[in-house]
């Protein structure tokens, strides 16, 4: 799929799953990067992408996350809920790293929010 359209966010996405799965993270950073990039995505404004980008914006966040940036991890997993501001896994999500971080109030919040 690359080497018909390598400018396909789509395509990027894929293979940065793909190297997520096989504990690439920095790699699969650099394909959620680029998809981004090409989405023209702006931190100020994610309201500007469509809502089908929650999964991309969900996954830079579990990425971003095991390479232990967590407050940036839940920054991405906030612009996924502005998206999708029903979805339970991106809650959980947020829930998840806030414990890591030992913010257990906020870590709560955001779990009570799964159900």
């Amino acid at each position: 799929a690359l080497q018909i359209a390598p400018d396909d966010p789509f395509a990027l996405h894929e293979l940065g799953i793909i190297c997520f799965h096989t504990k690439q993270y920095q790699a699969a950073k650099c394909n959620f990067d680029k998809a981004l990039k090409i989405l023209n995505f702006d931190t100020s404004n994610t309201l500007k992408l469509p809502n089908k980008y929650d999964t991309l914006l969900n996954n830079m966040g579990h990425v971003i996350r095991k390479l232990k940036f967590y407050k940036e991890s839940v920054e991405y997993h906030k612009r996924a809920l502005m998206l999708a501001p029903e979805d339970a896994f991106t809650y959980s999500s947020i829930g998840f790293t806030y414990c890591i971080l030992g913010k257990w109030r906020e870590a709560v919040g955001y779990l009570d929010q799964v159900s």
